[in-house]
């Protein structure tokens, strides 16, 4: 199971499993904030080497909360909210992508 970031480090990964038909499963955290550009690169690197990157998002209601109560760009306010942010936008995803592939079940 490989998290990609989809920068050039992780692009030079996925090239190296892929090239040596490596059984690995893709996954990419989505955190809401994403550029175009990124997002069409996900579909991009799919094309390419014929995988598939699976895309986990945070929690809607937990991103409309924390919008809510600290602003749409709170995390620049505090350490605190920036790690509440993270925790929320990047965290909980990461958790619930591994907790996926340690049950062997899907979402």
């Amino acid at each position: 199971m490989f998290s990609t970031s989809l920068g050039i480090e992780d692009q030079v990964i996925t090239h190296l499993i892929c090239r040596n038909s490596l059984p690995v499963e893709f996954f990419t955290l989505d955190t809401g904030r994403l550029f175009p550009e990124t997002l069409n690169l996900i579909r991009e690197t799919e094309n390419t080497y014929q995988i598939k990157i699976k895309v986990y998002y945070p929690i809607t209601e937990e991103v409309e909360r924390y919008v809510s109560i600290n602003g749409i760009n709170g995390f620049y306010e505090s350490k605190a909210q920036r790690l509440q942010c993270c925790e929320i936008r990047k965290v909980s995803s990461l958790k619930r992508a591994l907790l996926v592939k340690m049950l062997g079940s899907q979402e």
